[in-house]
Parts: structure tokens; C-alpha cells; sequence
């Protein structure tokens, strides 16, 4: 399913809108049968739409939807549930997916540890490397306690592969101390994991 349908912009949905007003007001204005017919169509348009963007989860949405789900499972306490996500193929400076469960199981025994929290996702930073191959960037920080200041806020730069089951899953990130300037310019200097 294209992007453009299933992860429609704010932008093409107020078009579509506006012109079924429009042709709504035409027909209401001259009630005659093409203009009921245009009209019909463009609000066909419109329900079409919002049915797709609602049923059929864009590579965008899954991969947000599955960082927001990894820092609630963190938050839980629930590494299993969290690394659900991750690829069997994650690594990260040379650190495998087994043994991130690990310092993430040292973390969690930290008195102050209370996970991750995540945010801040911009459409803008999203960007398709092929149909198996996505990344996305947010912020991410420890979530609330003690200890845990402004300065530990990142932002990451996430890649995510299809696995065979189709799903995405994380297969790597990269770290940098800040934003860029805008949404969808990408970041040059990264932090490094601690």
C-alpha cells in the first residue's frame, strides 16, 4: 500500500476536505445530478482515505508504534515484552542483542532506573532506505528519578529491518547529543552509549 494513502500528510487530507466542501456547497447551492455526483465522489475520496490510514498501518507508524511500545515496557519493567522488538540481527558498537538484555537487566536493578521514555516523532524524521529497511529518529531519556537530568535527553536515530515475519523490528541506533536544527535534516555527531 503506498505511503500516500496509508500515512496520509495533514496537508493532502485538508485538501481532500476542502474540496468536498466545496463540491458539497455546489451541489446544495444547484442540486443537480453532476454536481451530486461529484460530490459523491470526492467524499468517497475522503471515507476511502480515512479507512485506509485507519486499518492499514504504514512502515512509519508500525516502527513509532513499536519504539513507544519498547519505553512502556521498559517502564514496566517488562524487558521481554520490550526486546519483542528488537532484531535477532541488533548490534550496536559491537554490543548484540543479548547482550543489550543484559545491561538493560543491570539497569533495571539500579535503584533510580525507572526505564526510557521516547517522543518528539516527526514525520520529517522518517526515511525509507528500501521495502525491507527504515529509520526514524525521536528523542529518548531515562524516565523520571533521581539522578536524571536534562543532559541525559538523546536523540536517536533508529533503523529498523523487516524480519521473515514481516514485521519490523529495531536493528540498530545511533545517539547524538541534540536535534538538528530542523525536523528531517539528519544528525552528524553521535554520543556514545554509556
Amino acid at each position: 500500500m503506498p505511503a500516500a494513502l496509508s500515512d496520509p500528510s495533514f496537508t493532502l487530507c485538508v485538501i481532500l476536505g476542502i474540496i468536498v466542501v466545496l463540491l458539497g456547497g455546489v451541489w446544495l447551492r444547484k442540486r443537480t445530478r453532476g454536481d451530486m455526483l461529484r460530490f459523491a465522489c470526492a467524499a468517497g475520496a475522503m471515507l476511502f482515505l480515512v479507512l485506509i490510514d485507519h486499518f492499514i498501518e504504514s512502515s512509519r507508524e508500525e516502527t513509532t508504534r513499536k519504539m513507544r511500545q519498547i519505553a512502556l515496557a521498559t517502564r514496566a519493567k517488562k524487558l521481554d515484552d520490550a526486546f519483542t522488538h528488537v532484531a535477532e540481527s541488533f548490534e550496536y558498537e559491537k554490543i548484540t542483542k543479548p547482550q543489550l538484555l543484559e545491561k538493560a537487566r543491570q539497569a533495571e536493578k539500579l535503584e533510580f532506573w525507572q526505564g526510557i521514555d521516547v517522543g518528539d516523532f516527526h514525520r520529517a524524521d522518517f526515511e525509507k532506505i528500501d521495502d525491507s529497511k527504515v529509520k526514524i529518529g525521536f528523542y529518548v531519556k531515562p524516565a523520571g528519578g533521581a539522578g536524571i537530568s536534562a543532559e541525559n535527553t538523546r536523540y536517536c536515530w533508529a533503523t529498523f529491518v523487516k524480519d521473515a515475519d514481516g514485521q519490523y523490528r529495531l536493528k540498530t541506533f545511533d545517539l547524538f547529543p541534540k536535534r538538528p536544527n530542523h525536523p528531517g535534516e539528519k544528525p552528524t555527531v553521535p554520543s556514545q552509549l554509556q
